[in-house]
């Protein structure tokens, strides 16, 4: 919903280069609160960006998966070997980056469904499993502690928070990017077609790949089996005789990886490149090769990405954690922005100040030519913006994401500052400028 939401505003002017461009179009328009117009853009522009320390904590384990081949390779060159192989990708253009990025994801489907395919032979064919417990359906409800084992919210005897709903942070975390797919509209052919059927086959991808995936893996091998010292995946794999399981899943994690930093590259550079040509980031960051690539973007991005890994390889007891919480609550902040940004627009569609053939259009005219809608638009943004809030709360029960929720804050707070100084600043030139066309 909170993807949809993002390019049905999109869709509305395609032809802007990113999604931080319709933002500020629509905290602009006639009427607005210009402390909004200035602060608006920047929490889900530079939000964007900041989930970046995320692709910065996975490149980090690059050289774990390399040493499985090469264990006399440290894990640092390993690291920073891939971390200028992908950002010259990102620098060669739009349609290499399309390409690299199309191979990685092959690789990560042709992985998933073959485990799934695999799997199910076990449950059909009752192969043996190397847990010894029968691989069956029944699994996900028959074992001890039935479906919900942990209970829905729980302290267990350490003091730490279990339940599903601490799972919920961790799955937040994980899905985040997928709203990422309206950055991609000014660069794609004809994207009034192309955005909406990506967004809408995110469902059934999630539904396959994700839930499908677990669904099998946790009737093939038990949930309370999984210790982490052996790959369910590999587990799978090996009950149907596909020993090398550990080396082909070692190589789809490597791929993946490098596909989570190449995408996450790619969106940055965009991002930054927006926020420049609204004058919300520096100026070089609005520059643009004869390719038509952003590099100052790109080469910013791929240094704080660095400085992310360094920062894992230097402090690893916790580092990756406080960097996995840091890009929950940058995602959090984005979300509730662009959810906030869904209900303007539709405001704004509905009093005739839509952008484009909307323009003059007013309300259910006006909305029902929409391009793309977001479907059960009255209400969809209001759920998800509880659910984002659900989600900040959960993580104040956690010590290591509850600093992040307290950063988040003051990042908020030093935006909103940012913003006043910008408003006075701006305040006092128009003061001068009118001083000068009265005396003259």
């Amino acid at each position: 919903m909170r993807g949809s939401s993002r390019e049905e505003i999109c869709m509305a002017r395609p032809e802007d280069s990113a999604w931080a461009v319709s933002v500020a179009q629509v905290a602009s328009r006639p009427g607005q609160s210009k402390t909004v117009d200035v602060v608006f853009p920047a929490p889900s522009g530079i939000g964007d960006e900041i989930v970046g320390v995320d692709e910065g904590a996975d490149v980090s384990v690059v050289g774990s998966f390399v040493n499985y081949w090469f264990p006399a390779i440290p894990q640092w060159v390993s690291a920073a070997v891939f971390l200028v192989v992908i950002a010259a990708m990102n620098l060669l253009g739009v349609s290499k980056f399309g390409e690299f990025e199309f191979w990685f994801a092959i690789i990560k489907i042709v992985a998933v469904i073959a485990m799934i395919v695999s799997g199910l032979a076990v449950l059909i064919a009752g192969l043996p499993t190397d847990s010894g417990v029968k691989a069956s359906f029944s699994n996900w409800f028959a074992l001890d502690g039935g479906v919900l084992p942990h209970g829905l919210l729980q302290q267990s005897a350490d003091g730490q928070w279990t339940g599903l709903l601490m799972a919920l942070v961790v799955v937040m975390f994980s899905f985040g990017g997928t709203e990422l797919i309206g950055i991609t509209a000014g660069e794609t052919e004809d994207p009034r077609r192309t955005i909406p059927r990506a967004t809408n086959g995110i469902i059934w991808r999630i539904l396959v790949f994700y839930i499908g995936a677990l669904g099998v893996i946790m009737a093939v091998v038990p949930w309370n089996t999984i210790d982490g010292t052996t790959s369910p995946f590999v587990q799978i794999f090996d009950s149907v005789g596909v020993h090398a399981a550990a080396g082909i899943l070692n190589f789809v994690c490597l791929t993946a990886v490098m596909s989570v930093y190449n995408s996450g590259l790619y969106a940055n550079s965009r991002m930054l490149y927006s926020l420049a040509k609204q004058g919300n980031a520096p100026a070089y960051l609005g520059k643009l090769s004869k390719k038509g690539v952003p590099v100052g973007g790109v080469i910013t991005s791929a240094i704080i990405i660095a400085i992310a890994v360094v920062v894992v390889f230097v402090w690893p007891e916790f580092a990756f954690n406080y960097l996995m919480s840091i890009a929950t609550i940058a995602a959090a902040i984005n979300w509730i922005m662009i959810m906030i940004t869904e209900i303007k627009f539709r405001r704004m569609v509905a009093a005739g100040d839509g952008p484009a053939e909307l323009k003059g259009l007013k309300g259910k005219e006006a909305l029902d030519k929409i391009a793309f809608k977001l479907p059960f638009a009255n209400v969809t943004p209001y759920v998800v913006i509880a659910f984002m809030l659900l989600v900040v709360v959960l993580m104040c029960f956690s010590a290591s994401y509850r600093i992040a929720v307290i950063a988040g804050v003051i990042w908020l707070a030093v935006l909103f500052a940012a913003a006043q100084l910008a408003l006075g600043k701006s305040g006092s030139e128009r003061g001068e400028d009118a001083a000068v066309i009265v005396d003259a």
